[in-house]
């Protein structure tokens, strides 16, 4: 046992240093029994998108067979071609029959995209952007028939519930099945990241170093990026300073003004607090 000197005050404790925590999340329903009410915008559009995706994905698993969906006359060829590319499969002579083949060009049934920069258009785009195979980091989103115990049991991730303490997320469960939707999806995202450099100055102040700087020809601040501890994400400080945006235009135009921007040479701003 070590007895400390008697008179000695206990050492100060260290400033806490600063960290990064991001939660985010969203329900989508369909086929709502209850009234709900209309909103004008979704919020985080990378997180709608992926809502959207998973109800899509749901529906395209659920969809009965192909085949069961055509008439008799089309059933019977389908059938038909199924037969013969086993057939020619199990004997070797698949090469053979391909080369028999025409091919046929269907139309594209995907609207071109028209160029509007609308919250809509954006998740749309966004969208179609995971199905080619983009995905977004750090973004859970599933899609089933019981909505309330999805999001009852996505509440309950260790991340996400300690997120969430303190936003009185008890009785969403409970709103969630008197709406007696078909189904529905619960998009989450939980980022926990340090800043890459950070200088406490004082128990209500800290100093991050500025990575890069960028200017967008519709924003008359520049655009400032603070690196964190991955290597892939950037904290983006964009000042608002003298400009009016409607909540539902935010997430737009903030993605657009990262779209536009270019880098400023030499970099105009050491760091920001």
């Amino acid at each position: 046992e070590m007895n400390r000197p008697r008179g000695d005050a206990d050492p100060a404790l260290p400033l806490e240093v600063p960290s990064l925590e991001v939660c985010l999340g969203q329900v989508w329903l369909r086929g709502a029994s209850v009234h709900m009410k209309t909103v004008q915008y979704a919020g985080n559009l990378a997180l709608a998108a992926g809502c959207l995706r998973a109800l899509k994905g749901k529906d395209e698993a659920d969809a009965p067979p192909p085949e069961s969906l055509l008439d008799s006359v089309a059933a019977a060829a389908w059938a038909s071609c199924k037969r013969s590319l086993q057939s020619a499969v199990f004997s070797g002579q698949l090469d053979h029959l391909l080369q028999h083949l025409t091919p046929m060009r269907l139309e594209n049934a995907k609207s071109k995209e028209t160029g509007e920069r609308s919250s809509t258009a954006l998740t749309c785009r966004m969208v179609q952007q995971m199905e080619e195979g983009f995905e977004l980091p750090e973004v859970m989103c599933q899609a089933v028939n019981e909505a309330p115990e999805l999001v009852r049991r996505g509440l309950t991730q260790a991340a996400l519930r300690q997120a969430v303490e303190g936003l009185n997320t008890e009785t969403m469960v409970e709103t969630l099945t008197q709406r007696n939707a078909k189904d529905g999806s619960f998009g989450r995202m939980v980022l926990a990241l340090e800043w890459q450099q950070v200088n406490v100055l004082d128990e209500n102040t800290f100093e991050v170093p500025v990575a890069a700087a960028a200017r967008s020809l519709s924003h008359p601040h520049p655009l400032m990026y603070l690196a964190t501890s991955d290597e892939c994400i950037f904290v983006v400080a964009i000042p608002w300073h003298g400009l009016a945006v409607k909540d539902e235009d935010f997430f737009t135009s903030v993605t657009y003004l990262l779209r536009d921007a270019t880098p400023m040479e030499p970099c105009p701003i050491s760091s920001v607090q």
